[in-house]
């Protein structure tokens, strides 16, 4: 097992298939932001969703929330302690911070002052 830390914004899915292939190309005379697009349009066109399934539990007395295949939702930590939710995954990221990548807001309604994570689930959804 192999541990990592972050400080901003943890993504599964797209997103490190993105890093990567920036990280493997030659860097693009119109700078790295444009590079970024580049690659993350690059992933768009090949990226097949992987199936997932994630469980969040707390010891708190809120409901459990279940989610099956949504196209995109927020779960904020402090609106419920515990949820549940599988289906095809474009991205799923957890957040300390708004933004990740190039300024891409993943997560609008997260601080790093909050003392709280942001789960924001890309589901199903179509690429183009």
């Amino acid at each position: 097992n192999e541990i990592r830390y972050f400080i901003n914004i943890a993504g599964v899915g797209i997103s490190p298939d993105v890093v990567q292939r920036k990280e493997q190309a030659k860097n693009s005379m119109l700078g790295p932001s444009f590079n970024y697009v580049k690659h993350i349009l690059k992933a768009f066109m090949v990226y097949v969703k992987k199936d997932l399934s994630c469980t969040s539990s707390d010891d708190g007395d809120n409901d459990n929330k279940d989610n099956k295949d949504n196209k995109e939702e927020e779960i904020n930590p402090s609106s419920s302690s515990s949820w549940q939710w599988s289906g095809k995954l474009l991205q799923l990221t957890v957040a300390n911070g708004r933004y990740f990548g190039d300024g891409i807001c993943v997560a609008p309604d997260a601080s790093v002052l909050d003392g709280q994570f942001h789960v924001t689930i890309f589901g199903n959804m179509g690429t183009w």
